[in-house]
């Protein structure tokens, strides 16, 4: 049974074990790439968002929207949704979010308030993995506009201020 609960553990195995040691630093939040399908999702994968919202998902959700609208925003942006992963998208396990979601809470032994989205990159399916070329660089402008408002909201988060204060940003 100990070698089940060191395999249920967070960072187990050799790489993640070396990962940590060279960053011991806490982490605040993360971001898991993938294409495709223009929307940024929230934990949980595995449950209802809608009926078993994690405990900060009202502030997640605002962030996931402020990185949707962001990337749309963009000069060459396409619209971007945001939405909880098991509800909008489909039932998972094992996914980087939710692990991710778990290990950048501010007090791992407390409630669980870490900060973590799966980006769906661009397109709707067209092109599927591959994109051409010129898909590459408004996909990546897009990113960038969305992880703005991704550090602008955690760092809200984590500072304890008012969640006014990231609506108004997002209006200028």
């Amino acid at each position: 049974t100990s070698q089940i609960a060191e395999f249920l553990s967070q960072f187990v195995g050799p790489e993640t074990k070396r990962k940590q040691a060279k960053h011991p630093a806490h982490l605040v939040g993360g971001i898991d790439y993938h294409s495709f399908g223009q929307v940024f999702l929230r934990p949980y994968a595995w449950a209802s968002t809608e009926a078993n919202p994690p405990p900060n998902d009202e502030v997640v959700s605002v962030i996931g929207q402020a990185m949707a609208d962001a990337a749309g925003a963009t000069p060459e942006g396409v619209p971007y949704t945001s939405g909880g992963w098991h509800d909008d998208l489909y039932p998972s396990s094992g996914v980087c979010g939710d692990y991710l979601y778990n290990i950048t809470s501010s007090n791992p032994d407390e409630i669980k308030d870490g900060v973590a989205f799966t980006a769906e990159l661009r397109d709707l399916g067209f092109y599927g993995f591959v994109l051409p070329d010129s898909e590459i660089v408004p996909t990546g402008v897009e990113q960038m506009a969305a992880l703005k408002e991704f550090v602008r909201g955690v760092l809200v988060h984590r500072r304890g201020e008012d969640w006014s204060s990231l609506a108004a940003a997002q209006q200028q």
